[in-house]
């Protein structure tokens, strides 16, 4: 047995990584106080007419840019993507992620973010607005939101564990550390497993040896989990709830520092022996037979869906909030391909660190990628970080915290959904509650509804959660809610609302159509529908026939009841034939085309009328008035 000794390399990198924002922050607003003065100075002798106030709209769009880069490239892009890729394959379950990504996720979330920017509401709002049939199936999205942010939450308390036991020498799951752990650890399985998986499974799950067949319980709650769990929502709380201005400033620390530590990681891991092994499993292994299995498009398809996160309902409301003339094309196309990079930059990271452990422990690269489950990223990542030596302790606590920040910018945006959720929902029946309460409120359910998955067993719930209502009843909510859009939206109102929105911006001064036509109107009409409803279909069928992961008999019966009751609740409201508050299309073009294209005065009226016909929020996202 090894003694652990507190890390001075890993407290001081701790400690300097939870300092260093806080302090750039503070120069940051102490530079921005200093410059406001000066201009407003500047302001006061120039003249009124000479200067804009400090308070600029580029400010606001990289903001807003920053926020959906952040809520799109989380924790699953490195925990998830791998695993998927992992278990699928290799090189066939790219190729069918690109694809996924470029004919359903990628169109699908521009749509949610036109139609979040033309309404000018929330999803249950705008969703009624296009047509009181659909306010059901909001609803059902924001469900899907709150079950997903409850146990995405889980993610961020293991990754608060590893931080904290990264600050010991030699790291826990280190071969040289203390494998003297209570539940499982015996002289077999230390032959067998590596002391990584050791630590995930005892120290960190709790998790029996030997669960017992069929039906069990969760077991006790494992305090150090809840008590992580809380952490995570404290954090949560106090960042939404005191404002966006906190938020936006914690987003460049957020959106940077993890691609940065993620180039470090790939440049480092391409050294290791055996690295190259693993790269060639990631992108080299091709069975052309992989293409004709289902089930890996539809995992693949759920990646794409999940980490961009249509279907969720978010980025209709993120980008209610923003201004009516932000291109939001552009927006979508940089924070997809930003998003996909990310996932296929760190695959060779994780892979190459796969590839090394195989060479360490003479095993096949497909046996270490396959063994690990939803904990791959915990066990092989955190195995790998070991190969570091006497820089180990540094750059396990700099991936933990870029695991941390990554989870943190998604858990912020999905939990500021399900606040303006209930906050609708407060206005409907006229009860007013302080954004610091509805907050709280929010994040306290969220946290009581996560506590089931700090059990012994709570991660074979986690899987099971993921799988039906992460996975299926996401991918049917997409393909309830593309049918919405083709019925009840259309493709030409889609394109007259980007023209309107970017009609007159400097870049786009005649505004911005969606091209190539036949692409979106392929992907509005054939394979979004297809590929959501055909693939959710094939998960369920293959349920039916045999049993989901062999997961126990009531976790998997608890998934199945909660997959039904979304779907029933998203079809409550499909008997209303009340027409929605849109105006007409033929109204819509006909403004367009009375717009001036030269004179700038009448442009200015022409985007005052515009916005006069839209339901408006302040920038906070508070409603200032709501559609009759």
């Amino acid at each position: 047995m090894t003694n652990q000794d507190v890390s001075t390399q890993g407290v001081l990198t701790l400690v300097s990584v939870v300092v260093i924002g806080p302090l750039l922050w503070g120069l940051y607003t102490c530079f921005q106080h200093v410059f406001r003065k000066q201009l407003d100075s500047k302001t006061k002798t120039a003249g009124k007419n000479d200067l804009k106030p400090p308070s600029s709209p580029e400010l606001k769009s990289f903001d807003y840019l920053l926020s959906l880069l952040g809520y799109a490239i989380g924790i699953g892009n490195v925990w998830r993507f791998p695993y998927i890729i992992a278990t699928n394959g290799g090189g066939p379950a790219v190729i069918a992620y690109m694809c996924c990504a470029v004919f359903v996720s990628f169109p699908l979330y521009m749509m949610e973010l036109i139609v979040g920017q033309h309404t000018r509401l929330s999803t249950i709002n705008s969703f009624r607005m296009l047509r009181p049939r659909w306010e059901s199936l909001a609803y059902a999205q924001s469900l899907i939101c709150f079950i997903v942010a409850s146990y995405f939450q889980i993610l961020l308390a293991y990754t608060l564990i590893y931080l904290l036991n990264s600050c010991y020498d030699p790291l826990p799951w280190a071969d040289t550390a203390s494998t003297n752990y209570s539940l499982s650890t015996n002289a077999t399985l230390e032959t067998l497993r590596g002391n990584a998986e050791i630590f995930w499974n005892d120290k960190v799950l709790h998790k029996p040896i030997d669960p017992p067949e069929g039906s069990v319980s969760p077991g006790m709650l494992q305090w150090d989990l809840c008590f992580a769990l809380f952490l995570v929502w404290s954090i949560c709380f106090f960042a939404i709830a005191f404002g966006r201005d906190v938020l936006s400033k914690v987003t460049y620390v957020t959106v940077f520092g993890p691609i940065v530590l993620m180039l470090i990681l790939v440049i480092r891991t391409a050294t290791l022996d055996g690295a190259g092994n693993g790269v060639e499993f990631y992108i080299g292994k091709f069975d052309s037979s992989a293409f004709a299995d289902f089930s890996m498009w539809a995992t693949a398809c759920s990646q794409t869906i999940f980490s961009l996160s249509p279907g969720f309902g978010t980025a209709v409301t993120m980008s209610s909030m923003i201004s009516p003339k932000e291109d939001v094309f552009r927006v979508c196309v940089i924070v997809a391909v930003a998003n996909s990079l990310f996932s296929i930059v760190g695959g060779f990271a994780v892979f190459a660190t796969i590839g090394n452990i195989a060479y360490n422990t003479n095993r096949t690269v497909d046996e270490v990628a396959s063994e690990s489950g939803t904990g791959l990223a915990f066990i092989v990542l955190a195995e790998g970080i070991t190969y570091f030596g006497e820089y180990a302790n540094l750059m396990s606590v700099l991936f933990f915290t870029m695991l941390l920040t990554l989870g943190l910018d998604s858990s912020f945006a999905w939990t500021e959904t399900c606040v303006r959720v209930f906050e609708d929902l407060l206005h409907s029946y006229h009860i007013h509650m302080p954004t610091w309460s509805a907050v709280g409120c929010v994040c306290v359910s969220m946290f009581l509804v996560g506590l089931p998955f700090c059990t012994q067993y709570g991660n074979d719930l986690l899987n099971v959660v993921d799988h039906f209502v992460g996975t299926i009843a996401l991918l049917l909510a997409c393909a309830l809610e593309i049918t919405m859009l083709d019925l009840d939206f259309g493709f030409s109102r889609l394109t007259t609302a980007l023209q309107h929105a970017t009609f007159g911006n400097r870049s786009t001064p005649k505004g911005r159509n969606l091209y190539p036509r036949q692409y979106w109107k392929i992907c509005m009409i054939l394979t979004i529908p297809i590929a959501t409803l055909g693939l959710s279909l094939y998960l369920i069928i293959q349920d039916l026939i045999s049993r989901y992961d062999d997961m126990p008999t009531n976790f998997l019966a608890g998934g199945w009841a909660l997959l039904g009751f979304i779907m029933l609740l998203s079809l409550l409201t499909l008997y209303k034939k009340d027409a929605g508050c849109l105006p007409s299309q033929g109204e819509r073009d006909t403004k367009a085309e009375e717009k001036p294209k030269k004179d700038l005065r009448g442009l200015e009226l022409a985007n005052k009328e515009m916005e006069e016909e839209l339901t408006h929020r302040n920038y906070q996202g508070k409603i200032i008035t709501t559609f009759v």
